[in-house]
């Protein structure tokens, strides 16, 4: 067998502090004749979760145990191929500009050559940009407005009215800024 995956994506989740998602597409195939029992394990980077995932030919959903997603492929004919395409979530609290490794390991009973069984990804984390948690977008304000919002501990938050700067403030270990 042999595999390999790049990073298709990333993005911030727009609708709540919860940090950020990243798509990894894994191609898998077989070059030597045809591969029997076909276990699939993805090895996620610290503090990564599952999300979700999609396989074309289908192999089902995987088991998923902490930081590891197996899927069962079952057989692969010679010069059978697949593709995965996993979703995995990052805490709002990963600090942009981490560097973060995700390994992908495929494995048969009978595969006789194991140097192109494994591939890793190296990912950074973007810095994201602060959540305002209200006012919500649109909501009409009166009087006194308090902008609240999360972003990274220590971030510089400058609020700007109608486009104009007023304000700057810093967010808080908590992540919270006010």
């Amino acid at each position: 067998q042999q595999i390999e995956q790049k990073p298709e994506a990333n993005r911030a989740d727009p609708t709540r502090p919860v940090g950020w998602q990243y798509i990894y597409g894994i191609r898998y195939r077989s070059d030597c004749g045809p591969a029997n029992a076909v276990t699939l394990v993805d090895l996620l980077p610290p503090g990564a979760a599952y999300a979700y995932s999609f396989s074309f030919p289908p192999i089902g959903q995987p088991i998923t145990s902490g930081g590891r997603v197996t899927w069962t492929v079952g057989n692969l004919p010679a010069g059978g191929v697949g593709y995965v395409e996993l979703g995995v979530s990052f805490p709002f609290t990963t600090p942009g500009g981490s560097t973060l490794t995700n390994t992908v390991i495929i494995s048969s009973p009978n595969d006789t050559y194991l140097p192109n069984n494994a591939s890793s990804v190296t990912i950074t984390v973007p810095i994201l940009p602060p959540f305002i948690g209200s006012p919500f977008s649109g909501e009409t304000c009166t009087n006194t407005v308090t902008v609240k919002g999360f972003a990274h501990a220590g971030d510089a938050i400058d609020l700007y009215l109608d486009g104009a700067y007023y304000t700057s403030t810093v967010a808080a270990a908590t992540h919270r800024f006010s």
